[in-house]
């Protein structure tokens, strides 16, 4: 709660903040959310419980059931390394149908899978890479950004990589 808070003070509306409001719990999400939207947030993320497993629709449950109790726009994040499994791309289908949705946040290191997703889902949201020991293939697939940890002590280099990839300097980018 404090980061979220001091990271809207120090941004002073510079930059957007989007919070990492995922908890295993759900009830404990829509308060993360809650108190980010209360701290001037302008989105949150949120990765489903890893329990899920991503069987059946608890997943898009899940979304819909935080979606549908805060007033901040949101993206999705699949972090298997975490969650233990894929976040399902026919749930992605239907989450992105839910009002709000941002895009998705892809920290899978599966590259078929990242290009299936960015064929499938990229004309229609943003695919954000966010895995590092991949970074330069999510990017070349056709990723829309990258949100990685590296951020946090390499911004440039993170720059000059996306700046690379998306003008052709591909041998630069390498």
């Amino acid at each position: 709660r404090r980061l979220v808070e001091e990271t809207v003070a120090a941004v002073d509306g510079h930059a957007r903040v989007v919070a990492g409001c995922s908890h295993n719990v759900t009830a404990r999400a829509v308060e993360l959310c809650r108190h980010a939207e209360s701290a001037a947030a302008d989105a949150v993320m949120l990765m489903a419980p890893s329990y899920f497993r991503y069987g059946g629709t608890a997943v898009v449950d899940f979304f819909r059931y935080v979606v549908e109790r805060i007033g901040l726009p949101f993206l999705v994040y699949n972090n298997p390394a975490i969650s233990g499994a894929e976040l399902p791309a026919d749930a992605l289908d239907v989450i992105a149908d839910l009002p709000g949705y941002l895009g998705l946040k892809e920290a899978t290191r599966n590259l078929t899978r990242y290009l299936d997703l960015v064929l499938r889902f990229g004309d229609r949201f943003p695919i954000v890479a966010a895995n590092e020991s991949c970074l330069f293939h999510t990017l070349v697939a056709g990723s829309s950004g990258c949100m990685t940890a590296s951020a946090a002590f390499a911004p440039g280099l993170l720059v000059d990589l996306l700046g690379a990839v998306q003008s052709g300097e591909l041998e630069q980018a390498r």
